[in-house]
C-alpha cells in the first residue's frame, strides 16, 4: 500500500487528483490510498504524526504556501516523494531545493500525471527494497531488517538490538545513538516509551501500567507520568493498522 497526501486549497482540484489516482489504481492494479486536505495548516499538523510515501502539493495557497508545507515535511521526512502541482512556474528553484521529484503545471494532464505516478512508485519501491539498518559491532558490521527488531536498549552509549529468533546484537560504544536510530528507522511502528528504549509496536504482545510485554516475553518499562499518552499512541497505532488492513 502507498500512502499519499494531497493538499490544494481548491476542492475541485483535490477531487480531480483523487479521481485520477483511483483511475490509476484500477488501470495498473496499484493500491495508492489518499488523505486529502484543502487546508495546508491542517496538513502540516498531520505530517509529524503520519508516514506518507507521496505528497502532492499545490504551491499558492492561503495562510501557508506549498513550499512552506514542504519544508515542514522535510523537517519530519527525508524520504517521502514530493510532487508540486501549480499554475505558477516561478517557484522552480525553491521546489527543487526541497528535493521535489516533479513540478507539474495545472491543469493536470492525465497522461503526464500518470507518468509522474509511475516514476514516484518506482522510487518508493527502490526505497523499500533498500530498507535496512547497518550497525558496527565488535565482530564486524551487521545489516538488520527493521521488521525483525523487537526492541532496542541503550546503556552507556551501547545499543543492544533484540532480534526476532536471533541472539541480541550490541553496537560499538558511541557508534550509534537512539536519536539517530529513530531517524534511520523513520517508521511509525517504532516508538520510545521510556528513556533508553525503542520498541517495535509490531512485536508487542500486551501493555499495562508496568510496560510493554514484547514477543520475546521481555517487559520494556514505560514512563508512569506519560502512561495515558503512551496508551493513546499505542491505541492509535493499532487503529490505523487495522484501518489500513481493511483498505488493503
Amino acid at each position: 500500500m502507498i500512502q499519499c497526501l494531497i493538499c490544494d486549497d481548491e476542492a475541485s482540484v483535490t477531487n480531480n487528483l483523487y479521481a485520477l489516482i483511483e483511475d490509476y489504481n484500477r488501470h495498473y492494479q496499484t493500491n495508492i490510498c489518499c488523505q486529502v486536505f484543502n487546508n495546508p495548516i491542517l496538513a502540516a499538523e498531520t505530517v509529524p504524526q503520519e508516514k506518507y510515501d507521496l505528497y502532492l502539493l499545490d504551491i499558492v495557497m492561503p495562510n501557508m504556501t506549498g513550499i512552506q508545507l514542504a519544508e515542514t515535511i522535510r523537517a519530519n521526512d527525508n524520504s517521502g516523494i514530493i510532487v508540486f502541482l501549480t499554475s505558477s512556474p516561478e517557484y522552480h528553484a525553491e521546489a527543487f531545493s526541497l528535493e521535489a521529484l516533479q513540478y507539474l503545471q495545472k491543469p493536470v494532464n492525465q497522461s503526464a500525471f500518470f507518468r509522474v505516478l509511475g516514476r514516484s512508485l518506482t522510487y518508493i519501491s527502490r526505497q523499500r527494497s533498500a530498507a535496512y539498518v547497518t550497525i558496527q559491532t565488535r565482530t564486524g558490521i551487521y545489516t538488520l531488517t527493521p521488521e525483525l527488531i523487537i526492541y532496542v536498549e541503550s546503556n552507556r552509549h551501547i545499543l543492544t538490538f533484540f532480534i526476532d529468533n536471533a541472539l541480541p546484537v550490541k553496537t560499538l560504544s558511541g557508534s550509534l545513538s537512539l536519536e539517530k536510530l529513530m531517524g534511520i528507522l523513520n517508521d511509525s511502528s517504532f516508538y520510545a516509551p521510556y528513556k533508553g528504549y525503542i520498541i517495535n509496536f509490531e512485536h508487542v504482545n500486551s501493555m499495562d501500567k508496568h510496560g510493554f510485554t514484547m514477543s520475546n516475553q521481555t517487559t520494556v518499562p514505560i514512563s508512569e507520568r506519560q502512561y495515558s499518552k503512551i496508551r493513546k499512541d499505542y491505541s492509535d497505532y493499532l487503529l490505523k493498522t487495522s484501518e489500513r488492513a481493511e483498505n488493503n
